[in-house]
């Protein structure tokens, strides 16, 4: 599911570069929903000369690749 924060990206918009995306995930073996949450958190914090936080969410994020 996209999350709704993304649907106004290029990526995330454009069907055929979403494909494209998709085959580079599953190419790599990385979920799409990780690249999805990094980004998202990525937007929350746009603008903020402090991003308080962001390195203990980003790992979270990270702990889910499998292995």
């Amino acid at each position: 599911m996209i999350s709704s924060s993304l649907r106004d990206l290029p990526l995330w918009a454009d069907g055929e570069a979403y494909q494209i995306f998709e085959s580079l995930c599953n190419t790599y073996q990385m979920p799409v929903d990780i690249i999805q949450d990094l980004v998202a958190l990525e937007r929350k914090y746009q603008g903020e000369v402090r991003k308080h936080n962001i390195n203990s969410q980003i790992t979270e994020i990270l702990t889910r690749i499998p292995e």
